[in-house]
């Protein structure tokens, strides 16, 4: 009984580790497909801003 037991335990470890590189992906994952329209929508805003003389910005529409 002892060795079952030993060996259950081993099998959990084991899809507990690949339910947590699991989460770790789809949470790296989630938080690129969050971020890259914001880091997109700057990079935009930033191109189609255009500081004068004074050091005041103007926007290209």
């Amino acid at each position: 009984m002892s060795f079952l037991d030993s060996k259950f335990y081993r099998v959990a470890d084991f899809l507990s580790f690949i339910v947590f590189i699991n989460l770790i992906w789809v949470a790296s994952l989630f938080t690129i497909v969050l971020f890259l329209p914001c880091t997109f929508a700057l990079f935009r805003a930033s191109r189609a801003m255009i500081v004068d003389s004074d050091n005041r910005a103007i926007y290209r529409s």
